[in-house]
């Protein structure tokens, strides 16, 4: 029988965050999204290198350091999760981010602090395998939902279905067999234990492999596609919208999803002209695109059509997740001034929307929209009008204007 040697797998586990650290904060994007991932993941491989921590502790103060240690693990996990989530354009809130994080490991400190031996080690296993198994569901739910499936994604999929495996059988083993568990906490079946021990060890830089390898895919995308972007805000052009957008309806339909469109024009932007010059105007036109870019999901395609005006393609699986995204665009840019050479100026954006059924081309679903569009600009700018689809009553019109500070 293999002994389970897990001071050793700890001590090639902390290394092992360090160098996933290293990796994580030498790697640069110009992406605002993809930076604040990096950040997560960072925070993520800092707390579960404190792993050292607990082979250099005091053999009498072993097992206290372990369960320190050990919170210090589960918040680097819940980390690893919200950055994979953030990387995939899934917004999480700072603050229930954070909360959840802190929630996690002052939970298991208090349970080290309050309870027996024998249920710290059962809560332990609890949050590991709960956590494990949140973070699966909802990467493998990304990937069913996702345009292209990397090499990348699969991997950390099958590490966190192993980890999740390794959290549910350290569950069960700690509630079914009573005694003392050992100095390090985690205690598992013999037959498991090889598995447990290289999961503990690899799994920091296999994690970090893997985060990094989804990075650089992206970035090798993100420059496949500048030759069809728009050079002024760096959405696509009207080419690659046609390009990528046969795409994406192709996999769309193969998947029985639906494939909503969007036309978006910035409201009074002549005004905006003609007031400020036409290069506030194109600090306008760059800052709405990268709001509508940061509250997109990566299957969703943003072309500037023209102008002032945007398209979106999206794959939904209801008409009325068009209507919500096309609100959470609207309010994003409502709410964010544009910081420009004349200051802040506020802007708003008239959206109209259609979908695209088998029997309709590409360009026809773009001229419904657009229609759609022209009848929302005539209720009054700053609404929503979307092709089959109740809408609320349009928010009230405001010319732009430079706010105050």
């Amino acid at each position: 029988m293999i002994q389970l040697d897990m001071y050793s797998s700890f001590a090639i586990g902390g290394t092992a965050s360090l160098l996933g650290l290293i990796g994580m904060s030498v790697t640069r994007v110009e992406h605002t999204r993809m930076q604040h991932a990096l950040t997560l993941f960072r925070w993520a491989f800092l707390f579960m290198a404190t792993t050292w921590l607990a082979i250099l502790a005091p053999a009498d103060r072993a097992r206290l350091v372990f369960q320190a240690v050990l919170g210090c693990v589960a918040m680097g996990m819940v980390l690893l999760g919200w950055g994979t989530r953030q990387m995939h354009g899934k917004r999480t809130p700072p603050w229930l981010g954070w909360g959840l994080t802190s929630v996690i490991g002052m939970g298991l400190w208090l349970s080290a602090w309050g309870t027996s031996e024998s249920i710290y080690a059962t809560v332990l296993f609890g949050v590991l395998s709960l956590v494990s198994v949140a973070i699966l569901v909802d990467q493998a739910w990304t990937m069913y939902r996702g345009a292209k499936v990397s090499y990348g994604e699969w991997a950390f999929l099958a590490l966190i279905a192993i980890s999740a495996v390794d959290g549910l059988i350290g569950l069960i083993y700690s509630a079914i067999e009573p005694g003392p568990p050992p100095e390090h906490w985690i205690r598992v079946p013999a037959w498991w234990e090889l598995v447990s021990v290289i999961l503990h060890a690899l799994f920091p830089l296999a994690a970090a492999g893997s985060v990094l390898a989804i990075v650089n895919e992206r970035l090798a995308l993100q420059l496949r596609t500048r030759a069809l972007s728009d050079e002024l805000t760096g959405a696509l052009s009207r080419r690659g919208l046609r390009e990528l957008g046969e795409r994406l309806i192709h996999h769309a339909r193969s998947r029985s999803q639906q494939v909503a469109v969007l036309m978006l024009d910035v409201d009074h932007f002549k005004k905006i002209n003609a007031t400020y010059g036409h290069l506030v105007g194109d600090d306008v036109l760059r800052h709405v695109v990268y709001v509508m870019q940061e509250r997109l999901r990566d299957d969703a395609l943003l072309a500037r059509y023209g102008g002032e005006e945007f398209a979106v393609l999206l794959p939904i699986r209801h008409p009325q997740e068009a209507a919500v995204v096309a609100e959470r665009l609207k309010n994003a840019v409502e709410h964010k001034p544009a910081q420009t050479l004349a200051g802040l100026i506020e802007v708003t954006i008239s959206v109209g929307g259609a979908f695209l059924p088998s029997d309709v081309s590409l360009e026809q679903a773009l001229a419904t929209a657009d229609a759609r569009l022209y009848d929302a600009k005539n209720q009054g700018r700053n609404c929503i009008v979307i092709d089959g689809v109740p809408q609320p009553a349009p928010a009230p019109s405001s010319a732009p204007e430079i706010a105050h500070t």
